[in-house]
């Protein structure tokens, strides 16, 4: 009977010291990424269009960007016919991570 109070006080200790660690690296991490975040999500956020308005001028007002909602800026650099590099991409990431990351 010890020995089961003293494994579930053990496993909640580790559980409950887990949870800060997590939180922190959650923290962390920003909110938004040119490889992971869908313009979708980008658009929807107005500090986040902001950044795309500053680095890609008429991104955000093109015609065609219904078409790229659900891709992500490194997947429609492949289409910009060179338009958007790297560099632009970087900047926009360093921008991200600026952004309060409470969205």
């Amino acid at each position: 009977m010890r020995a089961l109070f003293l494994a579930a006080a053990l496993l909640a200790a580790s559980g409950a010291a887990a949870a800060p660690a997590v939180a922190a690296a959650e923290a962390a991490a920003p909110a938004y990424s040119t490889a992971q975040t869908k313009l979708g999500v980008l658009l929807a956020d107005p500090q986040a269009r902001a950044v795309l308005d500053r680095h890609i001028p008429g991104l955000t007002s093109d015609r065609r960007i219904g078409l790229g909602k659900g891709m992500t800026l490194r997947q429609i650099q492949s289409h910009s016919k060179g338009k958007i590099t790297d560099a632009t991409l970087a900047n926009i990431d360093e921008d991200f991570a600026k952004l309060p990351s409470g969205r």
